[in-house]
């Protein structure tokens, strides 16, 4: 049997929901999660309370409250394991970053530059080159875009990309 000659040669770009860059400068506040589908590294929504709480499903939002960062490990709760992923224990504050530089996880291949779309349903992420259009009918204006079914536009941006459910880089500057 031969030795290992090699190891760690395919580490992740990071772990998502963590800074990946401090430039430019992460800005965000922090919330009391609501539920349990609150996950680091995935967009959520306004909760409850839009002040002070977020979900990290949301049926029939139209935008982002932010992006959930990664700042600690937690107990795991309901015997759930934790390495259950990035969970984050409803009541639990947590920090929701508006601008800055992160790692994301995207299903679709991601390529710098392309917008980053979510299913406020299902906190599914997915990268695109979103193209818009407009139509004068009459007096009304119609504008329809390439965004799939169910997904909204994040504001967020691929700054280095990836494969499809491997770590890319998301920033909003």
């Amino acid at each position: 049997m031969p030795l290992q000659s090699q190891v760690y040669i395919n580490q992740p770009l990071g772990v998502p929901g963590t800074i990946a860059r401090l430039n430019p400068v992460p800005q965000g506040k922090p919330f009391v999660t609501e539920g349990t589908a609150v996950k680091t590294g995935g967009f959520v929504f306004a909760g409850t309370d839009p002040e002070t709480q977020v979900v990290g499903t949301k049926t029939g939002a139209t935008e982002v409250a932010g992006f959930a960062v990664f700042e600690r490990y937690q107990a795991p709760l309901n015997g759930v394991s934790a390495l259950n992923g990035l969970t984050v224990n409803e009541g639990e504050e947590i920090f929701v970053a508006l601008r800055g530089c992160y790692f994301a996880v995207s299903t679709t291949a991601a390529v710098k530059g392309q917008n980053v779309v979510v299913n406020p349903t299902t906190g599914v992420i997915q990268t695109l080159v979103i193209t818009r259009s407009e139509t004068v009918s009459g007096s009304a204006i119609e504008v329809t875009d390439n965004i799939p079914e169910g997904f909204i536009d994040t504001g967020w941006v691929v700054d280095t990309g990836a494969s499809a459910n491997a770590v890319c880089v998301i920033q909003r500057v």
